[in-house]
Order: structure tokens, then C-alpha cells, then sequence
């Protein structure tokens, strides 16, 4: 839907994002349950692994911006999930509308469902304090660096006939940052690795989520020396047991509460690509290195594939 002003708002696809943003729909009482359930489950996990946690509901842009919405009022499921918490769980969960409609530095461009980059810097400001991680400096340096100019579509401009395009200013990262993506051209078992040898951090945090993450990976990696994001809907325990990691973030679109699944019903992460039947599964050699090493981080390879890359990794 394009609004007089020009702005594009997601409406249809399989989440009824207009039902729900009109009230014409509420969540299902499962999916309600089954999101404080994992919050629940999610919290105690990491808990027992002594690491710190938090799940961050990344809002739709009618929930940032209301007045910019046809249809009045705006239901927002953001709201209505977290609220449904007990005040303990609720403290681990993360929903920043009120906090990006108030920025000097818009939150989301006209033609996107994503963030821009100053929105994304702004929710990781607030991830990193609910963890109790200080990293002011760091911050600083990506917001400087918010600098490049770009004209593109966007992910909804691009749906327009005739397509249209926005401009907006993008991270331009002044730090040492190598990236390494698994193939594929699916969404879920996708995995991202980041190494950033001159970020303040030398930790490792594991992000379990869904593309906002990924928009602001390489701001993570201005702060911690290795990031990971492994593109799911659930927590997969089995990779924390793996990664060993010192922070740990899920998150979510804030469509994607049209429905909750349970994490007990997660496959193992590994198998996402099999259960597509995708045909191309080979690693190439840079992936499988780095795949190699952050999952079995107190290997000799571990410890020596990061020392390639200028990290001291000690476990």
C-alpha cells in the first residue's frame, strides 16, 4: 500500500499484517502461549549456561510511526504480546517502537519494512544496555560512519508498478570486518559469520533470527570481535552446545507474532537446507573454515583460523 505521501506500508503476504494492525485480527491464545513459553525456556537456558540473553521484537513501521497509517487506530502486536508476560520475562524482551518514533534520525525510510541503518544503531544501543554491555565508543564510531549515500527500491518500492526508489544514507564501516555466508538462496539455516579484530569485545555473540538482524550485523561487529546470526525462527540449543557463545539474541519481525510456533518443535538447525530439498548444499573453502572454527572453538583450527584473522581467541 503506497499512502498519498508516498510512504509504503506492508499490508498482505502471509502474515495479515492489515487485520492485525486494524484489530480485525488478535493473536490465537497458543501463540501467545507458546511465545511466553520460549521466552521462558529461553531465559532459564541461558541462565543455566551463565550467559547473558535478550529477544528483541523488531515493530513493523505503522507501529514506529502511526500517524503515517491510513487506518486508526494501530493495533500493535508488539504490545500485545509483551504486556501478556510476567514482569521478569518481560524485562528480557525488547520492543523499541516509542523509542525509534521519538529519534532525530528517521527509523524507517518510505519505500522499506526494514530499519535504516541509524534505526538499527538505535535498537543495538538498547540491546547492549538490557545486557548490560557497555560499549559507548563503539557506537559513536558506527554512527559516524553512517555516511554513504545510496539510491535504491527497497523492499516494498521495489513491488510498485512502476517501481519507485529512495535514498538514505547506509553504514560505511571504517573497521577491519571479513564476512563469510553460507550458499543458498533460502532464509531459514542461513548462517553469517563476522570477524572484526579491532572491535573493542573479544566475544562471540550468537543471534537466532530473522533479516532485521541481519541488516545490522555489521554494526554488531564494530563491538564484538566475532558474530554469528543463524537465520531461524527458533533457539537451537544444540548450537549454542556448539558455539560456546558469550551473548546470545533472538528476535523477530513483529509480523512474524501473527503466529508463534514452540521452539520444541524446531528441527536441528543443521537439517533446514535438507528439508528444502535444495540441490546446491557445498560449502565453499572460506565458510567451511570459519564454520569450522566457530563450532568447535577450542579446536587447534579454531584457534589458529583466528589468529589468521587477527583475533586472540582463547576458550
Amino acid at each position: 500500500m503506497l499512502t498519498e505521501d508516498g510512504i509504503a506500508f506492508l499490508i498482505g503476504g502471509n502474515h495479515s499484517v492489515l487485520k492485525y494492525a486494524t484489530g480485525e485480527l488478535t493473536p490465537a491464545q497458543s501463540s501467545l502461549d507458546a511465545f511466553a513459553d520460549n521466552i521462558a525456556a529461553r531465559q532459564e537456558l541461558t541462565d543455566r549456561y551463565q550467559i547473558p540473553y535478550a529477544h528483541v521484537i523488531f515493530p513493523d513501521k505503522q507501529s514506529v510511526n502511526p500517524e503515517a497509517f491510513p487506518f486508526q487506530p494501530v493495533h500493535r502486536l508488539g504490545d500485545i504480546y509483551r504486556e501478556r508476560l510476567p514482569v521478569p520475562l518481560r524485562n528480557r524482551v525488547l520492543y523499541p517502537a516509542d523509542m525509534l518514533h521519538g529519534e532525530a534520525n528517521p527509523s524507517f525510510l518510505a519505500l522499506d519494512t526494514h530499519l535504516t541503518d541509524h534505526g538499527s544503531l538505535a535498537v543495538l544501543r538498547l540491546m547492549l544496555q538490557m545486557t548490560g554491555i557497555e560499549a559507548d565508543h563503539a557506537l559513536s564510531r558506527v554512527r559516524r560512519r553512517i555516511t554513504k549515500f545510496q539510491r535504491w527500491s527497497g523492499d516494498l518500492g521495489s513491488k510498485l508498478i512502476p517501481p519507485l526508489d529512495q535514498e538514505g544514507l547506509l553504514l560505511a564501516p571504517d573497521w577491519k570486518v571479513t564476512d563469510f555466508r553460507s550458499p543458498g538462496g533460502f532464509n531459514d539455516g542461513m548462517v553469517d559469520i563476522l570477524l572484526s579484530p579491532d572491535a573493542p569485545d573479544n566475544r562471540t555473540v550468537l543471534l537466532f533470527g530473522d533479516s532485521f538482524f541481519l541488516m545490522m550485523l555489521k554494526h554488531i561487529s564494530a563491538v564484538f570481535t566475532r558474530v554469528i546470526c543463524l537465520r531461524t525462527r527458533f533457539l537451537h540449543e544444540e548450537m549454542i552446545a556448539l558455539i560456546r557463545p558469550d551473548i546470545i539474541f533472538t528476535g523477530n519481525a513483529e509480523r512474524n507474532l501473527s503466529m508463534v510456533s514452540p521452539d520444541t518443535e524446531a528441527q536441528a538447525f543443521a537439517l533446514y537446507p535438507h528439508l528444502r530439498n535444495a540441490s546446491d548444499l557445498a560449502f565453499d573453502r572460506p565458510f567451511l573454515d570459519a564454520w569450522a572454527a566457530v563450532t568447535a572453538p577450542r579446536s587447534s583450527h579454531a584457534q589458529d583460523f583466528m589468529k589468521q584473522h587477527g583475533i586472540c581467541y582463547k576458550r
